[in-house]
């Protein structure tokens, strides 16, 4: 698969305004408190109304933001934590737990898993959505197991696109960050009849080197995507909708050891295909069938094969009942030379209830639970209860308390590593790990409970939470061979416990109908310890607490007269305990202006204090490229 992009560089930058037919300036703060969202409970419900942390990144805040990865996005979700590792990688988390893969956070696209299998996590740099065709981001912090399933322990992010409908007629973009890169975009949508829907889309992503640890890296990356979604409304009540994606690119990524930097080149491809079925035939009953297969190699390194099948129905009943049930079965191949065994196959069956309960006027009760078999730890069961009061219309208070699992990763139980290094003295070692058959799912154990205030021209939303971990992954000593001078051998296991706390605040002000000020802060407290008897070898503690103990986050968003509008950005992020990473202080700029119905420019300019410092350390030494102020330019013609 190869796609040809014709790539237009432009000097102006990364806001291109965006055509919308509702342009979300023109709402009421009491329309983007209940923007719908479905992430929370399976079903579409007010964001006022969900009894969860809940943030919801608008189309308006991707147009205005000047991001264009997902990654990036969610720096401007409470909770989250995110960093730039190198031209190709972020470290993301929510709540504390930070790594390159997010091996506790489940993120989603339209509701198909993006987790991979391999390494138990998520590859940022294969997410490469085209920006104007996402609808919003649904970002959910803390447990989200009982709808979802395994995986989602800190966090749930369901990345939901708009419809074909809604992106008809031709798209055109074109950026360039100057010695950091280029990208090229092409999208063209039309009705076929009354009821059939289409689009279809082509992207380019060039990413050049950065500077890392204060060198010049060949980290590069060269990405080509495309795809298409037709979507069929069969009749009033009933929709079918079929998306397709294909990929194929070059990524090398810097990994950090004590002997110095390395390349890890990797050419890989992949595709997939999404089939959804939705029924509603009233506003009390609803059903969903979704079926997606997912396809991956990377050269003869590692080779995996998905197919997913989900299906749910919700239906009131009564006055005081409204029932979500669901259920669904996942195999996966995977074939990794090297690992043991080196070709799987494995199988996982769920199913999920959940009953919100109308106790009295404005007072609900949420049960529910998730209940799934996997084939590596067995029978797992991630329940959940939910309380939410609202004794005044702009008034909500919610509590929640939950479980929910990690299983293990194919790299979890089956790998075979070998590492050279170094000890700071010089002296030459051989580091050996290898995966535990007898691996468990890590768990959690959380407390939350938020209000949510809204006001004529502002909102207010603060969330506290505390979570118990325990049998999270460490590395100990593997003593099953016989000893080899020079060599550490190491065997994963289950070592570690940890407990977290903490508060996220937001806040949103409109103080005149063309301003719309928003801001975040959340503190973090966090303690990962080993379990009585373990050892951690590999510091992989200080790697599950490498997040900032504090953040802040504002943005403001203002529109000038003549189609110019401005947008300022800023965060200030903490230090990261017990590694090199200092507090810094991030501001971007960004300006953009609608020429007319076609044709958007903008010019932005990122990190704008010039601040350098290093956003992320892990354990093999690896650091986050050092901070630099970035030109972005970008076009956007529609037609």
């Amino acid at each position: 698969m190869r796609l040809h992009l014709s790539m237009m560089l432009c000097l102006l930058a990364p806001i291109a305004a965006s055509a919308q037919e509702t342009d979300l300036t023109e709402m009421s703060l009491a329309d983007l408190l209940n923007v719908e969202v479905t992430s929370v409970s399976r079903k579409p419900q007010p964001l006022s109304r969900t009894a969860a942390a809940v943030h919801v990144i608008t189309q308006e805040d991707i147009r205005r933001s000047g991001a264009r990865t997902i990654a990036d996005l969610l720096r401007m979700a409470p909770g989250f934590s995110v960093a730039q590792i190198d031209s190709n990688s972020w470290a993301v988390g929510s709540r504390g737990f930070s790594g390159l893969y997010a091996r506790q956070l489940l993120v989603l696209i339209d509701g198909r898993s993006v987790y991979t299998p391999l390494f138990g996590g998520v590859h940022w740099e294969m997410q490469n959505l085209l920006p104007e065709d996402i609808e919003r981001i649904e970002v959910i912090r803390g447990p989200g197991g009982t709808l979802w399933g395994a995986n989602a322990v800190n966090g749930v992010v369901n990345i939901i696109t708009k419809t074909a409908a809604t992106t008809r007629g031709g798209l055109v973009r074109a950026r360039t960050a100057g010695p950091r890169g280029t990208e090229g975009d092409a999208r063209y949508g039309a009705a076929l009849g009354d009821r059939v829907d289409f689009r279809v889309f082509g992207r380019a992503i060039r990413r050049e080197s950065a500077a890392f640890a204060g060198i010049e890296s060949p980290d590069r990356g060269a990405i080509e995507t495309g795809g298409g979604r037709v979507d069929w409304r069969r009749s009033e009540i009933e929709t079918l909708s079929v998306q397709a994606f294909v990929q194929q690119g070059r990524i090398t990524r810097i990994l950090g050891t004590a002997a110095g930097l390395i390349e890890s080149p990797g050419a890989f491809e992949q595709s997939n295909v999404v089939v959804s079925w939705a029924r509603t035939p009233s506003g009390r009953s609803d059903s969903g069938v979704q079926f997606y297969f997912d396809g991956y190699s990377q050269g003869n390194v590692s080779r995996s094969r998905i197919a997913d099948v989900d299906a749910r129905h919700r239906h009131a009943l009564g006055r005081r009942h409204e029932v979500v049930v669901g259920a669904g079965f996942r195999s996966e191949l995977n074939v990794e030379p090297g690992y043991t065994p080196e070709r799987e196959r494995s199988h996982v069956v769920h199913a999920f209830v959940q009953d919100e309960i109308e106790l009295a006027k404005g007072l609900y009760l949420t049960p529910g639970s998730k209940f799934e078999h996997n084939e590596y730890t067995g029978f797992e069961i991630q329940p959940s209860l939910r309380a939410l009061w609202r004794p005044a219309a702009r008034h909500t208070l919610w509590a929640a308390v939950s479980r929910a699992v990690r299983t293990p990763s194919r790299v979890n139980r089956g790998a075979h590593l070998l590492v050279n290094a170094a000890l700071p003295t010089g002296f030459p070692l051989r580091v050996e790990l290898n995966g535990n058959p007898a691996m468990e799912s890590e768990r959690l154990r959380g407390l939350e409970a938020g209000y949510r205030v809204q006001f004529r021209t502002a909102s207010v939303d603060v969330v506290a939470f505390r979570n118990a971990y325990d049998r999270l992954q460490s590395a100990e000593p593997d003593f099953s061979l016989p000893a080899e001078p020079g060599l550490l051998r190491l065997r994963i296991g289950n070592g570690l416990e940890g407990k977290t706390a903490g508060v996220e605040i937001a806040g949103t002000w409109v103080p005149m109908s063309h301003v719309r000020l928003v801001g975040t802060y959340t503190r973090l407290a966090l303690e990962v310890l080993n379990s009585p008897g373990s050892l951690d070898f590999l510091g992989i503690a200080s790697e599950s607490s490498s997040a900032p103990r504090q953040q802040a986050h504002g943005r403001a968003y203002m529109d000038l007269p003549a189609r110019f509008e401005v947008s300022a950005l800023a965060w200030r992020v903490g230090s990261i305990e017990g590694v090199p990473v200092e507090a810094y202080t991030r501001l971007d700029l960004n300006l953009g202006w609608r020429a007319n119905r076609s044709l958007d420019l903008a010019i932005g300019v990122q990190n704008l204090l010039r601040n350098d410092a290093v956003e992320f350390f892990d354990i093999s030494g690896t650091q986050a490229l050092p901070r630099k102020v970035h030109v972005i330019g970008e076009l956007t013609w529609r037609f």
